[in-house]
């Protein structure tokens, strides 16, 4: 099960990989996808049959728990989305440096450390669905401020950051309860390793999807360029002929692809609020 999954995921993210680096070369990167695909039903039939399965299939007869990993995939999608497109917005086309785009996420950390406790205690009296709902949706106003980039730092970036803070603060907690809670005790430990995973993958398959639609994006907009390497994320000089056109395909870009995030954030939303229940899920 192991080899298998770590199979088709490689295999999945690869392509995916040389997609975004390579878009000439379509065929190698949805071969080498499809295998992925094929390692991962695969993986699903291994599961399926074996004594001691490192993912026990049983765990998704449960619709809370289904449903709360589905959600991981999209919101943790969303969040690392977010997190890999900022930098170069910051670093690339405003000018600051890797010091100021470190304090400017610190919030996160420091918000997400402090109010997921008094989260916690919320979603015991609001319930956990109605936290992962509104955590959510919080996210994705974060996600479309970003992406709308209206204003200075202040309110196009660094409030939009805030946000996404509060946000995520509001759904870590109520997120692993109610995955443990759904799950039979027996199975507490591959319960909490399966949702790990689900937001790990999200991670993986963020960067890979959301490389690959600002690249092509970019590459679209952009034009023939001479000695500059017109790539997203990549930007020349302020002083360079080219700099406001490769300026413009990059905000567009970067555009869309901060879209794309806040709709993983409503899809998130959405899934708590069509497959969890209303009271909170209790062994």
């Amino acid at each position: 099960g192991g080899l298998l999954s770590i199979l088709a995921f490689g295999l999945m993210t690869v392509g995916l990989t040389r997609f975004a680096e390579s878009p000439d070369k379509v065929l190698l990167a949805a071969s080498l996808a499809l295998a992925g695909f094929v390692a991962l039903a695969l993986f699903v039939y291994a599961e399926k049959h074996a004594k001691g399965p490192l993912m026990p299939l049983t765990l998704f007869s449960n619709r809370a728990f289904t449903g709360a990993n589905l959600m991981t995939l999209f919101l943790y999608g969303a969040l690392t989305g977010v997190l890999f497109l900022l930098p170069f917005e910051l670093i690339e086309r405003r000018g600051m440096s890797a010091t100021e785009v470190g304090l400017t996420l610190l919030p996160l950390g420091l918000v997400i450390g402090v109010l997921s406790r008094q989260a916690g205690s919320i979603a015991d009296r609001l319930g956990v669905r109605s936290m992962l709902i509104i955590g959510s949706t919080i996210v994705a106003i974060a996600s479309a401020g970003l992406g709308l980039g209206l204003g200075g730092f202040w309110t196009s970036v660094f409030a939009p950051v805030i946000l996404l803070s509060v946000g995520m603060a509001l759904v870590v907690a109520p997120l692993t309860t109610i995955v443990m809670n759904s799950a039979p005790e027996s199975l507490s430990g591959a319960a909490s390793g399966v949702n790990n995973a689900a937001s790990r993958l999200a991670g993986l398959f963020s960067v890979a999807i959301l490389g690959a639609v600002a690249s092509l994006a970019f590459g679209s907009m952009a034009i023939e360029t001479g000695d500059v390497v017109a790539r997203f994320g990549s930007l020349p000089d302020l002083e360079h002929p080219l700099r406001m056109t490769l300026e413009s395909a990059f905000n567009r870009s970067y555009t869309i692809a901060m879209w794309i995030t806040c709709v993983w954030s409503l899809i998130a939303a959405g899934l708590s609020a069509t497959l969890l229940p209303r009271r909170s899920v209790s062994r």
